[in-house]
């Protein structure tokens, strides 16, 4: 097999969520013990914190964007760098200030900004794919939301019972509550 055609040195590098999760923390400046110290779901929170999403689904991400077939979302291989796509991730859980950004990821003020924003136009790109309605032919949905407000007496209680807590209602002044109902159907094509 010939290393040096162009398929072959276009491999992707696909990471599990463990060890995306892993080098996302340290890259917020979490130390391997403290990482290994803690619970997978207290660093799966520290995660989403830093990053926004569970680790799952950034490796999934990470995964798309090498893998696509949306021109404009795929990242060549020259551009694949797990630091940037975190950097970007980072950005738009926190949107940090590019003085900020600059100590986190060790990144030049500029180099950082452009980076982020390749990474962003990527994922973004990625909304052909990812966000797809079905077909529904000659089908037409419609929906209808109809709501009521109505307030209500305190029910009685044992002075020492529990009060029912976060019952008041702003637009009636007093307690109560307020109701929904959504009614979804579908009818044949109205114009046809």
């Amino acid at each position: 097999m010939d290393f040096d055609d162009e398929e072959s040195q276009d491999v992707s590098t696909i990471y599990t969520a463990d060890e995306i999760m892993k080098i996302g923390l340290k890259r917020v400046n979490y130390k391997r013990k403290r990482i290994k110290r803690a619970r997978r779901k207290r660093n799966v929170r520290r995660f989403v914190g830093h990053f926004g999403v569970p680790p799952t689904v950034a490796a999934q991400v990470w995964e798309d964007l090498q893998t696509t077939t949306t021109p404009e979302a795929f990242v060549e291989a020259a551009n694949r760098n797990i630091d940037h796509f975190l950097m970007a991730l980072h950005h738009l859980k926190k949107y940090p200030t590019e003085l900020e950004r600059e100590p986190i990821f060790d990144v030049d003020e500029q180099l950082g900004r452009d980076w982020v924003w390749h990474f962003v136009e990527k994922i973004r790109a990625l909304k052909a794919e990812k966000i797809v309605w079905p077909d529904f032919g000659n089908l037409i949905w419609v929906i209808s939301v109809d709501g009521t407000d109505c307030w209500f007496h305190e029910p009685k209680h044992q002075e020492s019972g529990p009060r029912i807590e976060n019952t008041f209602h702003t637009n009636l002044r007093r307690l109560g509550s307020a109701t929904s109902l959504a009614f979804l159907s579908r009818m044949e094509n109205l114009f046809g």
